[in-house]
């Protein structure tokens, strides 16, 4: 007979009895001995399992106990929301708990509660609770945790914060809660976990990680070390002013002529390969979204059943031009993508090859930062990964004074996705990117800052306060066309040159869209003479 009021008492008795057993660093750190408890936690360190038996617990313990779980995403909330769920429904301790999806909501028979919601005013704002976790803390926007998540504690003056991440930069909410735990805060504990004291990773593994990483990067990813922001490419203001909590179709639901700019960076042994979509925001005519921004697994086959190639060809029809690399083992998978691609036949998007370098690097991340400046680049805030990656990009300026950008630590595979989706390409010995192009074509209205009368629809607000809809309307992205694919070479692809595709109507996709706020667009671009020709063939 299990002793309920042992593992009422004591977290680490009661992991064991519903056979989610936790470590003594993991417990020791859940202890809560203060009001607030910070955790710097590598990765496959236990973090989001550790969380969820920590909810479970502190439900358990106490009758109409109310608990918040905050992670970034949509994804990562559900997944944690999953693994709450695997626990209470397995143990017979907390027979008679209800979960019910749809809410994010599990109630144990007790009257507690576990809601489990993305990083969002929307989804945090009204709730009094117990217990407040956020997962990945470090790219919850400053103003939602400080403005929204934390105050949910308010009322309660028992109640208890855990904000757990991985480390990224030296500087947001996370950072300076872990710096003041770290000085001694009466009202603050901060923990740092390693991957050395994870047993179940074999040390092997993490000595291969270690030769294979920069030394930043390895104390980063395995001993939680925050990197400097000073020399950072995407400083962290500016990602929270781009992102809003908007539902782009993500690597699924890629289907249909949408038009779409890609990119695709290829990944082998440590790296992963990553394919990220860019569209245009239908109510926000001047103003672009990253409409997917999806990783495989490292090691996933490249080629063959199940393959990375045909991941993307089965989705190709979304885009209007996808550009890859061909840097390192990118050539050869490079033209196989584009020898399939080509294939499909009328519709097929084209296919751009391109050989990266530091300067085409700074170049067109430079772009980025503009339109992100700007507010006409939108990150839906579900974008995890490339939030994190784009965080950790670093500038370092070469001998020759070229600027090198790459990731201070961790991966940048997700990010240099993003740089291929914007389009880079080589006119008059100048690097450009078709989505810079894009932004310049595409005239600077004057919209409505949320929806117009009639419209059903829920609207959403980035950081910086443009508003747009939660579900957006993609349209083509590319609306400038640029020079046709080329092989390495220099040849058009294929024995002939690559046909125009014809233009089904007198309007492009986004014209109707356009010509409501009293705009006319031709296939290349705004109707207005000053408006910059196409670059040469």
């Amino acid at each position: 007979m299990p002793d309920l009021n042992l593992m009422r008492r004591d977290l680490r008795a009661f992991s064991e009895a519903v056979d989610h057993g936790l470590t003594d660093w993991q417990a020791d750190a859940l202890r809560l001995a203060a009001r607030t408890t910070s955790i710097v936690a590598p990765r496959q360190s236990g973090k989001s399992r550790s969380l969820a038996v920590l909810a479970a617990h502190r439900a358990f313990r106490r009758p109409r106990t109310n608990v918040l779980i905050v992670s970034a995403g949509e994804v990562a909330s559900r997944r944690l929301l999953a693994e709450v769920r695997g626990i209470v429904t397995g143990s017979p301790l907390l027979r008679g708990s209800v979960v019910d999806e749809q809410s994010q909501l599990i109630v144990l028979s007790n009257g507690s509660e576990i809601r489990s919601v993305p990083a969002s005013e929307r989804q945090v704002r009204g709730f009094s609770v117990d217990l407040l976790l956020v997962d990945e803390a470090a790219l919850v926007s400053d103003d939602l945790l400080l403005g929204a998540a934390i105050p949910t504690t308010a009322a309660r003056p028992d109640a208890r914060i855990v904000l757990a991440s991985s480390a990224t930069v030296a500087a947001g909410a996370f950072f300076d809660t872990v710096m003041r735990g770290r000085q001694g805060d009466d009202h603050t504990d901060s923990f740092a976990w390693s991957l050395v004291d994870a047993t179940w990773i074999a040390p092997s593994v993490i000595e291969a990680a270690r030769a294979s990483m920069t030394e930043a990067r390895f104390r980063a990813e395995y001993e939680g070390v925050f990197a400097s922001g000073a020399d950072a490419v995407f400083p962290r203001a500016l990602l929270d002013r781009a992102t809003a909590d908007v539902e782009v179709p993500g690597f699924d639901g890629l289907a249909g002529a949408a038009g779409l700019l890609g990119g695709t960076d290829w990944g082998a042994v440590n790296d992963r390969s990553t394919l990220v979509a860019i569209g245009r925001l239908a109510d926000v005519s001047d103003c672009f979204v990253v409409a997917c921004a999806h990783a495989w697994r490292s090691g996933h086959p490249l080629d063959g059943p199940g393959g990375v190639i045909g991941d993307i060809v089965e989705r190709a029809r979304a885009f209007g031009r996808i550009t890859t690399e061909t840097n390192g083992l990118g050539l050869p998978l490079a033209q196989e993508l584009q020898r399939r691609v080509a294939k499909l036949g009328t519709g097929a998007p084209a296919v751009d090859l391109v050989s990266t370098s530091a300067e085409s690097k700074s170049a067109v991340y430079s772009a980025l930062r503009l339109a992100l400046e700007q507010g006409r680049l939108v990150i839906p805030a579900s974008a995890t990964e490339l939030l994190r990656e784009l965080l950790l990009l670093r500038v370092t300026m070469l001998p020759s004074g070229v600027e090198r950008i790459e990731a201070g630590s961790g991966h940048d595979d997700v990010a240099d996705g993003l740089y291929l989706a914007a389009g880079p390409y080589k006119s008059q010995d100048q690097w450009r990117s078709r989505l810079r192009d894009s932004l310049e074509a595409a005239p600077r209205l004057t919209v409505p800052a949320g929806p117009r009368e009639g419209d059903p629809r829920e609207w959403v607000e980035t950081g910086a306060g443009l508003a747009v809809p939660r579900q957006p309307r993609l349209l083509a992205a590319d609306v400038r066309p640029g020079p046709k694919s080329r092989k390495l070479t220099g040849r058009v692809l294929g024995s002939g040159r690559r046909p125009k595709a014809k233009t089904p109507a007198k309007r492009p996709l986004w014209a109707g869209d356009a010509k409501a706020y009293g705009y006319a667009f031709s296939s290349r671009g705004p109707t207005d003479p000053r408006s910059p020709k196409p670059p040469p063939d």
